[in-house]
């Protein structure tokens, strides 16, 4: 019964309701959209890809030497 449900696993069960609604209505805009998806994926692996060369790697130093 309703009563016998605790506010917090009411509230949970609303947040995780709405969770897998929006789950549903992206995953049908991505399988729409494929053509879109891949390009964006394909951007984001190349954006990755470039940010690792160009970005410097001095925070690190070149050797450590422990503690």
């Amino acid at each position: 019964p309703v009563d016998e449900q605790s506010r917090f696993y009411r509230a949970s069960e609303r947040f995780f309701h709405a969770a897998i609604r929006r789950y549903g209505t992206t995953l049908r805009w991505v399988l729409g959209h494929q053509t879109a998806t891949l390009l964006v994926a394909g951007a984001t692996l190349a954006a990755t890809i470039l940010l690792y060369v160009i970005v410097p790697k001095g925070f690190f130093p070149v050797q450590d030497t422990g503690v």
